[in-house]
Order: C-alpha cells, then structure tokens, then sequence
C-alpha cells in the first residue's frame, strides 16, 4: 500500500461490555490488531462484584462467556497486559487507536484504567480514527449509501466479512474493523487519485 508509512502507530481496538455507559457498565474484553503486523491481544477482564448489566449485553455475552470465565484477570492485570501489547508493538511510541465509533471504546479504557487505580493507559495517544466518521464523510459525497452507516452494513459494504459466531466479540469485530479501515484507506486514495486538484 502506497501509504502503509502512515499507519506504523495505529492499532484497531473493540471491547464488549456490561452495557453502553461507561459510568455504569464495566469492559468484558478488550481486543487490539496491530494493523501492520499479524500481532493480536485478547484481554478478559473481571468484573466487579455489583456489576450492572443490561439485557442486550447478557445476551451478546453469551457469545464468549465460556471463554471470558476461564481467562478473566483483574483490571490491573489486564492493563499491564495492554500496555505490555503496545511497547512490545510500537516501542513506547504512542498508539493512536482506530475503531467503529471508537469514542465507545476509548471512554471503557479510561474507566478500565481507572478500576486499575491508573489515569491512564500507558501508550496510548489520546487521539483516534473513527472507521463510522469516515463512512459519514463518504456519504456525504455521495461516495457510498447510507446503509454503510450502521456496523453491519459497514462490514458488508466493504467486505469486511465476520465469520460465524465471532459477530459482537471483540476480537471479531476488531479483525473485521482492521479489514474496514484498510478499505476505506484505498477508498479514500482511489478519490484522491481521481479528483481534479
């Protein structure tokens, strides 16, 4: 790819969680997929005793619960991990995060970090790519329809495939987001090519 230069520090990120606020639902599992290696990171975190769920998420847990029982480690665990995964994969330079409406899972790191008595997670760069504001941008151009706009429809419209039983794990959703970004990097280059300056 013409521009790979400009993704050395980029690293696709999706967790699932308790529920859809960071102030009263806690992080399951966190993925991360080095987006110019094959390196990846699964963390399954535990939860707190009075943890509140919501339907929704009880029912996408069933998904990966027999794996997150096993492997489930304290926030402080799962921290050192994350931040073990970015120096082994950027060499203390920070990592900016690329997600599907990544400010999601931005806001459930801080409060991870937070449950792990820390501000924040060492190596990671407070700015962000956002795969769903860059399909707004194609749509707005005309560029894709609208039905790119949700997750699913994102995935198809880009052929970022989810195989069976791996939709809404993290680590599924990651890899198909990783796909995602990687089009819609060629996307954009294939309108710039073709644009008049």
């Amino acid at each position: 790819m013409k521009n790979a230069f400009r993704t050395q520090n980029l690293v696709v990120v999706d967790t699932e969680t308790t529920g859809a606020s960071p102030f009263d639902h806690e992080i399951l599992t966190a993925a991360f997929v080095g987006l110019q290696s094959r390196n990846e990171l699964i963390v399954h975190v535990s939860l707190d005793p009075d943890s509140i769920w919501t339907h929704y998420s009880l029912e996408l847990f069933k998904n990966f619960e027999v794996e997150w029982s096993a492997l489930a480690v304290p926030p402080e665990v799962a921290v050192s991990r994350i931040e073990r995964f970015l120096m082994d994969e950027f060499g203390g330079q920070e990592a900016v995060l690329v997600g599907h409406n990544v400010s999601f899972d931005r806001f459930f790191l801080l409060n991870l970090a937070k449950r792990a008595g820390k501000e924040r997670i060492n190596g990671l760069s407070h700015r962000s790519v956002d795969t769903h504001s860059l399909i707004m941008l194609l749509t707005l151009i005309g560029a894709v329809g609208e039905s790119a706009l949700t997750s699913d429809g994102a995935f198809q419209t880009f052929g970022a495939i989810v195989p069976n039983g791996e939709r809404h794990t993290a680590i599924g959703d990651a890899r198909a987001t990783k796909k995602l970004f990687l089009e819609l990097l060629q996307k954009f280059e294939r309108l710039c090519v073709h644009s008049p300056v």
